[in-house]
C-alpha cells in the first residue's frame, strides 16, 4: 500500500506512512482484534486512516465473529 493523503486529516503532520497493523476495536461491549489491516498512520497524532478495501475487511471480521 502506498500513502495516498498529503497530510494527516486530524493534526496536519505531513508525516504519514503506510502501515499494515494489528486493529483493536470494541464492539457492542467486545474488544475484537481485526489482524494485518493496510491503512494509512500518522506518527504524530496516532490517526488511522483506511481505504474502503481495508473496511470491508474489517467488517468481515468484525461481523462473521457476531454470527
Amino acid at each position: 500500500m502506498t500513502t495516498r493523503l498529503g497530510e494527516c486529516p486530524t493534526c496536519g503532520s505531513r508525516k504519514i506512512r503506510a502501515a499494515k497493523k494489528d486493529l483493536e476495536l470494541i464492539h457492542r461491549g467486545r474488544k475484537i482484534v481485526v489482524p494485518q489491516v493496510e491503512c494509512e498512520e500518522c506518527p504524530h497524532c496516532g490517526e488511522v486512516i483506511t481505504d474502503y478495501a481495508a473496511n470491508q475487511y474489517i467488517d468481515s471480521v468484525v461481523f462473521g465473529q457476531e454470527r
